[in-house]
């Protein structure tokens, strides 16, 4: 099967968006960290659950969008949107949790 440098760039666009999603995903528990203070067992099964469900989700990212197969520019995209998430937006997401918890405990 022959593909495309075009079809190779829309790949990687897609897997940027997709690690852009997980970085959304892991905001969730950085939020539930933030709301719940756990302990460092529950922070370990919390990352394992995180790990172990986005692999499964990029494998069938994968699947659906490149046919099953696993290329360099797959992980590249992922960590490259990923970051841009977490540096960008989740700073901010994480800052107004941040402050909503704090002033709801003020309240409390």
């Amino acid at each position: 099967m022959k593909i495309t440098n075009g079809q190779q760039l829309y790949e990687l666009f897609l897997s940027c968006g997709m690690g852009f999603l997980l970085g959304l995903y892991y905001d969730v528990f950085r939020v539930i960290r933030l709301i719940m203070k756990p302990g460092a067992k529950s922070i370990f099964f919390q990352d394992l659950f995180f790990f172990v469900s986005s692999a499964i989700l990029t494998f069938l990212f994968s699947l659906s969008i490149m046919d099953g197969e696993m290329r360099f520019y797959l992980f590249l995209g992922l960590i490259v949107g990923f970051g841009a998430y977490y540096l960008t937006i989740g700073r901010l997401v994480m800052k107004f949790a941040g402050a909503v918890v704090k002033a709801f405990l003020k309240a409390w």
